[in-house]
């Protein structure tokens, strides 16, 4: 059951307090010519195949003060008890390999009740995420499709007057009050603060690129 008053904030911060340490987190390739060159020698020594395809969808909401963002915490499968954005396989069948945006909204909708445009999902697509696995023989590698929208529900804590709005988003979407809610597989949780996102208990390559994203749209909300 979403339940918006779970996640307290603290004061804003510069500083993600629950990043995992360097010591804790994967490879990170700074570009996409740097993880070819590492799957290739991988490709040298075992088979790869073709990645297997996802879409994850970053849900926030503005203020003038801050950025708040809905995650899900994770109540079975993959992840159990973890903490996540939201999405999952594209369906090659339903044509989501061809638009991911599609499985995008679906994903969207069945874990969140979010209903989001397809002309709204496209304009927020952010890029893909590569990820390999040293079992790669057993764990194929991932093409990750990311997007990014912001939302406009009153149930979202203390979000407040929304200075920014589709203008300078303009992926966004609005939400009735209502809508949010989670499904058997996930729960979705706001927390008012980026800054305060249980990084310690979500995937490590979380605390690499979610938290640069992140920082992204908080540097912009400031502009």
């Amino acid at each position: 059951m979403f339940d918006p008053t779970l996640c307290s904030p603290s004061q804003s911060r510069a500083e993600f307090v629950h990043r995992l340490p360097p010591i804790r987190l994967g490879e990170c390739h700074g570009s996409l010519c740097s993880f070819h060159d590492v799957r290739k020698a991988k490709t040298m020594s075992e088979p790869m195949g073709e990645p297997r395809q996802f879409s994850l969808i970053v849900v926030l909401s503005k203020d003038e003060h801050s950025i708040g963002i809905l995650i899900g915490r994770k109540k079975r499968g993959f992840g159990k008890g973890f903490f996540n954005c939201f999405g999952g396989k594209l369906e090659a069948s339903l044509g989501e390999h061809i638009q991911p945006a599609k499985g995008a909204v679906r994903e969207l909708s069945e874990e969140t009740g979010i209903v989001c445009p397809l002309e709204v999902m496209k304009r927020a697509f952010v890029g893909n995420i590569a990820f390999t696995f040293e079992d790669g023989d057993v764990n194929p590698s991932m093409k990750v499709h990311l997007f990014c929208i912001f939302v406009t529900t009153a149930s979202a804590p203390d979000r407040g007057r929304d200075t920014g709005g589709p203008q300078q988003f303009p992926a966004h979407v609005f939400v009735r009050p209502d809508q949010i809610r989670g499904c058997l597989e996930i729960d979705p949780v706001w927390f008012r603060n980026i800054y305060d996102i249980p990084l310690d208990n979500m995937f490590a390559d979380d605390s690499l690129w979610l938290t640069k994203l992140l920082q992204h749209y908080d540097e912009r909300r400031q502009t």
